[in-house]
């Protein structure tokens, strides 16, 4: 699916080309563990995929909920505590970000 998965799920080679079956089970699957994003604060910005859910026991992987959950649990913790020094960066100085920004795309608006 990604280069990030080291190989761990195989979804085709370069002989037959893509398991499209197999990439449907797994898009399917991972819909499916992750119903609790629909309510979620993050998931319109949620960076989180499919390896997230992730498990692999001796050389057989496949997607599990509850390891969907803990990175999830890691994930908006880390957003919140970035979330929190963002705020307390601009109560401090509200132009501290200016530098960000182009002045180019600015005017150019």
């Amino acid at each position: 699916m990604c280069e990030k998965s080291g190989g761990k799920i195989i979804v085709g080679d370069v002989w037959s080309g893509f398991d499209f079956e197999k990439i449907n089970n797994i898009i399917n699957k991972y819909l499916k563990i992750s119903q609790d994003c629909l309510n979620c604060w993050l998931r319109r910005v949620c960076s989180l995929c499919y390896l997230s859910a992730l498990k692999c026991l001796n050389s057989t992987c496949y997607l599990d909920k509850q390891e969907k959950k803990k990175s999830c649990i890691i994930l908006r913790k880390n957003v919140l505590n970035d979330l929190k020094f963002y705020s307390q960066l601009i109560s401090i100085d509200k132009t501290i970000f200016n530098g960000f920004t182009s002045n180019k795309v600015r005017n150019e608006k």
